[in-house]
């Protein structure tokens, strides 16, 4: 046979072959394919998260204001009511802020709103859940403030609650910016609430979706048990989704059709839920006006196209969170250990991360703080006239800073507030000063008669500086006792000798002097160390100087040293290096903290900007029980457009015997001109800021010991609960692009942050009474690929910059990038900090093991909640206040250059426009909506 015969018939055997096996694989494809059956459904939710009160907009009527949450609210309704009148059962999940919604604009401006859905629950089915009174930073509450905020949601004295005005509701919360903490879901259920509403989203838009296992698709479509192994507190979550998630599973009618196919195939024996959630303004529910020829694409014709486009499938079910959950117990357990939020970084870095954040939040720390001290001193006070003011002053402010709480006044806007509403937000934090300032003076007048009459006797072996009352701060009372003390002294006051506090009993407490540092108003105050295993309790005492000779004492004799080269104590060292910059901190000879720490730092346009004239002073206590070394320098202004220079002006402390350093901090970073527009062109929006502004960082500590993938860094925390909890830094799981995590800030600190690496830890612990954050800390994780360790650093004060997590996804992974596009909350946080001065206070503290020694803790939390003290000879000045936005009113962050309103400047570079990540118009932000559907749809086809 001829070899061209031979390889005809060979190739025509083939073409048989492979087409009986084409003919075989249709034949198996359409018997495996056959219709199967299966009693469960696909139940649908759509949910309308309503708060008028932007961080991004205005308090006005129009675009730039609560117009656009009006508008489009009266659209999801008209939309609604079409469709039932049609025959389509859909029904609404509306969750509210009631203080600034349902009280305020809505009665006035749009009461046709309320009155609808009140016709809606009563005759469709539209459920009415909770959000919180004051559409609150619940995570960063304390009990009583969110047992109140919650309270009042559902009934309040204004009659804005759901019960007031809808009568009925399901004890469900969606909460505020999907933020939680341990131990709110325990303060939830002792209220009667069954379930919460989380993201478990597949973008950077998410709740927890990073944080845990990835769920099942029976998990993340049913009810899941939260269960937290350390407390035992446990809640019913509702996994929630968004239209980032629609993108990326391609549409919804796509998305039914994979569950119904794993229902199919017996791999999801379960109903199923699919609850989208999203902000009630969100032009999506609108729909965008697209060409005809593109009006057939995915999520983009709103509510209306949504519920159409799957309303033909016999297994769909139009359903409420509440009527699903009525019948079917969670489907598995689970647990995450973060603190959540649904900002970038999939955490609180848009809300924390922010210059007036810190300054708005140590005025909500004073005012606490000075309320329990109030309650406190008046629980013994048998005057009924002075405790019936001072309550009321009490229940004053209470009401203002339930205000205040508002997570609008922090963001999620990134990275500056509207103008209007920063001015709204800075009025109102100077209203609960001022009422911190008049409650702390009446509270000064009051004890001035009980130091009178209960000053302890003079010691004649000791010169008495002056007369105290010491009054904690906590809501409850310290059971550790006061370890750290602040006071006012003269500046010329003698400081050689030793200091000792004696109460009522006469027993003499040493107190061992830290430092001069200035107060939140630049006044001096004098930080001393109770050295006492009982700590100090709150009462009077006198504040005594022994008269012996400094040098006769143990403590003088080698205890601390400080030079030019360092500092130390018996275990602790900080080593300078030829600059005078640290090279580095040592604990019992170990290194803890690596070179490049402690000293301010920014990352603008690419470039790291650091201290330069770095001069370096030194001072040893005369009775060697504590030493200090002082550093200063300049921190240069960068680039073409500097305007002047920043200062710094650091301490750093030891004391004899206390393996801690102490650092107060005071820094003013540089100023540059303001010359990028935000939202150019749109009427009370625009405004300048110089976005060239990358990160910020005043007091970075460079961790110095390595964790591993296998045993990844483990970050412990304690909220504003009292609860303690930790979690681990391992994203990598879900993907390796997650072992490098730019910015880290899921830790709710009132009082201290801690990270765990390879069993050798660093806490950090920050003054509250100087400046305070409820996040302050941010961390950062670098994998090092040589030796595959994982390093970390904390910024106490300061903000990270970088790239979003990556989550698992069952989808194609366009939601992840249309949501990155559209959010503004991605944005650097840093350009709020151009000009800005700050005085902050911190302890770090170093330790062994996987949790933080009980004595540890005990004095991290007592540096952070020092008492108030009231002096009988020194009584401070009351603060100026200035009426200029040059300078924050007696703050704890001082605007001097950079307030970024729009302004005109002849020096803004022409047609600049603002970056991606920046507010979008809705044109805008709807085309690339279009073009991740397009893609999404063009991967599904070719998949």
């Amino acid at each position: 046979m001829r070899p061209k015969t031979l390889r005809r018939r060979v190739g025509t055997a083939c073409l048989i072959g492979a087409a009986g096996l084409l003919l075989l694989a249709a034949v198996a494809h359409a018997f495996l394919q056959r219709p199967l059956s299966s009693d469960h459904a696909i139940h649908i939710a759509f949910g309308f998260h309503v708060n008028l009160y932007h961080s991004f907009r205005n308090d006005t009527n129009d675009a730039s204001g609560f117009g656009q949450d009006i508008r489009v609210i009266r659209h999801i309704i008209d939309a609604l009511d079409r469709l039932n009148a049609q025959g389509v059962p859909v029904k609404g999940v509306w969750d509210f802020d009631n203080l600034f919604s349902l009280e305020e604009i809505l009665p006035r401006h749009a009461p046709d709103i309320i009155e609808a859905i009140q016709r809606r629950v009563r005759h469709h089915g539209d459920e009415v859940i909770l959000m919180s009174y004051n559409n609150g930073m619940v995570s960063a509450m304390t009990a009583d403030e969110l047992r109140t905020a919650m309270a009042w949601a559902v009934s309040n004295p204004q009659r804005s609650g759901v019960a007031d005005l809808f009568d009925t509701y399901s004890p469900i919360v969606r909460p505020q910016e999907m933020m939680t903490t341990p131990g709110s879901f325990a303060i939830y259920r002792e209220m009667g609430i069954q379930a919460v509403a989380l993201y478990y989203s597949a973008t950077p838009f998410d709740a927890f979706r990073v944080f845990t296992r990835p769920l099942s698709p029976a998990e993340a479509h049913n009810p899941i048990l939260y269960h937290d192994p350390r407390t035992g507190e446990e809640m019913t979550i509702v996994p929630t989704y968004h239209f980032g998630d629609l993108v990326d599973q391609v549409s919804l009618r796509r998305w039914v059709n994979r569950l119904r196919a794993l229902q199919l195939r017996g791999e999801l024996n379960h109903d199923a839920l699919i609850f989208i959630n999203y902000d009630a303004d969100s032009e999506l529910w609108g729909g965008i006006d697209l060409p005809r020829g593109l009006r057939w694409l995915p999520n983009t014709g709103g509510i209306e196209a949504l519920v159409r486009e799957v309303s033909d499938l016999e297994y769909v079910r139009f359903t409420t969170v509440g009527e699903y959950l009525a019948d079917r117990p969670p489907v598995g357990t689970f647990h995450f250990g973060q603190d959540t939020a649904d900002g970038s970084f999939n955490g609180y870095s848009s809300w924390a991360e922010k210059a007036d954040a810190t300054r708005y939040w140590t005025s909500i720390e004073r005012n606490r703080r000075v309320c329990a001290a109030a309650r406190r001193a008046t629980a013994l006070s048998a005057d009924d006239a002075i405790k019936t003011r001072i309550s009321a002053m009490i229940e004053q402010a209470v009401q203002l800073r339930l205000r205040a709480l508002s997570t609008t006044h922090f963001g999620m806007a990134t990275p500056f507030l509207a103008a209007q509403r920063q001015e709204v937000a800075d009025a109102l934090l100077t209203d609960l000063d001022r009422l911190s300032e008049n409650l702390e003076q009446a509270l000064r007048t009051h004890l001035q008669q009980t130091l009178n009459d209960q000053a302890p006797s003079d010691d004649n072996r000791a010169e008495r500086l002056d007369t105290l009352m010491v009054i904690g701060t906590s809501p409850a009372a310290d059971s550790g006792g006061h370890r750290f003390i602040s006071m006012p002294l003269p500046a010329a006051t003698d400081m050689r000798g030793r200091f000792h506090l004696t109460g009522t009993d006469g027993v003499p407490i040493v107190a061992v002097p830290l430092g001069i540092t200035p107060d939140r108003c630049g006044a001096h105050r004098h930080l001393f160390y109770i050295d006492n295993a009982r700590g100090l309790a709150d009462g009077v005492y006198g504040l005594y100087r022994s008269k012996t000779n400094p040098a006769n004492n143990a403590l003088s004799r080698g205890a601390v040293s400080a030079s030019h080269h360092g500092l130390a104590n018996q275990r602790l060292t900080v080593r300078l290096d030829h600059q005078g910059e640290p090279e580095g901190i040592y604990l019992d000879g170990r290194r803890q903290v690596e070179a490049g720490s402690l000293l301010p730092h920014l990352v603008y346009a690419g470039r790291r900007i650091e201290v330069t004239d770095l001069v370096v002073t030194t001072h040893t206590a005369a009775d060697g029980g504590s030493a200090t070394l002082a550093l200063s320098g300049t921190l240069p202004a960068p680039g073409a457009d500097a305007i002047s220079n920043g200062r710094m002006v650091y301490r750093l402390s030891v004391a004899a015997h206390l393996p801690y350093l102490f650092l107060e901090g005071r820094l003013t970073y540089p100023a540059t001109a303001t010359t990028d527009r935000i939202k150019p062109g749109v009427p009370g929006l625009e405004r300048t800021a110089d976005l060239r502004w990358e990160e910020t960082a005043p007091a970075e500590i460079r961790f110095a010991p390595r964790a591993t993938p296998r045993q990844p860094p483990r970050v412990l925390k304690h909220n504003y609960l009292g609860v303690t909890s930790a979690y681990a830094l391992d994203y990598f799981r879900h993907d390796r692009r997650n072992l490098d995590l730019d910015n880290v800030n899921n830790h709710i600190t009132a009082t201290y942050a801690a990270v765990v690496a390879d069993r050798h830890g660093l806490a950090l612990a920050m003054d509250t009474g100087l400046q305070a954050n409820f996040a302050f800390a941010p961390m950062r994780m670098a994998h090092e690929a040589d030796s595959d360790t994982l390093a970390v650093k904390i910024n106490p004060f300061g903000t990270y910059h970088g790239r979003q997590y990556r989550p698992p996804t069952t989808g194609n992974g366009h939601g992840f990038e249309a949501t990155l596009q559209a959010g503004e909350q991605f944005a650097a946080s840093a350009p709020t900090f151009n000009g800005v001065s700050q005085n902050f206070g911190l302890m770090l503290a170093f330790f062994h093991g996987p949790e933080l020694p009980a004595d540890l803790q005990r004095d991290l939390i007592a540096y952070a909640r020092q008492p108030l003290v009231f002096s009988m000879r020194h009584v401070p000045a009351a603060p100026s206040r200035k009426e200029t936005t040059a300078a924050a009113p007696c703050g704890q962050i001082e605007h001097r250059q950079a307030d970024a309103r729009l302004q005109d400047d002849n020096r803004i570079r022409a047609n600049k426009t603002v970056p991606a990540h920046q507010p979008e118009m809705p044109l805008l932000l709807g085309l690339r909506v279009v073009w991740a559907n397009l893609r999404a749809l063009l991967a599904a086809h070719f998949r």
